[in-house]
């Protein structure tokens, strides 16, 4: 199993702020913002898949997609 987070790898190759590659960078940040993909990729008796997951990296938190947290300002 491998887990990955495309957030993290953006982070790290931000382009020079003003730029067109960087506000297609800053759209891709931000779809990606708390996400993550769990990769099965090898599995004895079973097949292979991709499960996509909630993060929050706050707590180290992985959970089901669909499961956003309320915030408390939310009414």
């Amino acid at each position: 199993m491998f887990v990955y987070r495309d957030e993290y790898y953006l982070k790290n190759g931000e382009p020079k702020p003003g730029s067109d590659e960087h506000m297609t960078w800053q759209r891709d940040l931000d779809s990606a913002r708390n996400k993550a993909e769990l990769i099965i990729g090898k599995q004895r008796h079973g097949s292979t898949d991709t499960i996509h997951l909630s993060f929050e990296g706050a707590f180290t938190r992985f959970g089901d997609l669909d499961e956003q947290p309320q915030s408390a300002y939310d009414e």
